[in-house]
């Protein structure tokens, strides 16, 4: 398990050992806002898991775990053109989304563990900037929160900007797909949780490209 936070530092944590402190990871310059852990199994070597991390500074981190001294260690940096509020990965096609406040998603590879950006989503154009991100479970849609409380809609197969919803009164907090993949979920801080209903075409989609369980939403939060 994993925090970060303001301090600019990561603490990871061995769920195994009553959650005593395995490691404090200080590879950042500005506030931590969000992180993840992520298992990458190429075919022709041993699978390895990494902890990847964003932050105010506009990098990305990506740092591998060492089993046998149970340590990560910094593998790769990814410089982003603007700070960094929101970030979740694709694992079909082996990616990350980064959102910050250039109104802009950008996509890096995980496969290829480049550090240039393999592409990028723009808004409606009246959005000052995203925040929290959240792919579908198939990897081809995405939401993403503006600093006006919209939630934003994209197909990133297609890169275009599906639709927007509104309706919190202070900022959001937060967006996740639900697992059976009919609705996305907004938290805000005005208390609200709002569940809004997906087009019936994104929907079909999704039921017809994963097996799905009807049980629940996805979780985020600055702690994996």
């Amino acid at each position: 398990m994993a925090s970060s936070g303001k301090d600019r530092t990561i603490q990871v944590y061995n769920i195994d050992d009553n959650f005593s402190q395995l490691q404090s990871l200080s590879a950042h310059s500005g506030a931590v806002t969000c992180m993840q852990f992520y298992s990458r199994d190429p075919k022709d070597s041993i699978p390895s898991l990494y902890l990847i991390s964003c932050a105010t500074d506009r990098s990305i981190k990506l740092f591998l775990f060492h089993i046998s001294t149970l340590t990560f260690e910094m593998k790769h940096h990814i410089v982003n053109n603007t700070s960094i509020y929101g970030m979740d990965i694709d694992s079909v096609r082996q990616r990350i989304a980064v959102a910050g406040q250039d109104r802009n998603v950008r996509f890096y590879s995980l496969e290829e563990l480049s550090t240039r950006s393999i592409g990028k989503l723009s808004g409606s154009g009246e959005e000052k900037g995203f925040s929290h991100i959240a792919f579908d479970p198939t990897g081809r849609y995405l939401v993403t929160s503006s600093v006006q409380k919209y939630v934003l809609l994209f197909d990133t197969y297609t890169k275009t900007f599906l639709s927007h919803v509104y309706g919190h009164s202070e900022m959001i907090l937060g967006v996740r797909f639900s697992r059976d993949g009919r609705y996305f979920v907004s938290v805000g801080g005005d208390g609200c949780v709002f569940v809004w209903k997906l087009p019936n075409d994104v929907t079909q989609f999704i039921h017809k490209h994963i097996a799905y369980d009807v049980g629940g939403v996805c979780g985020d939060s600055n702690v994996s």
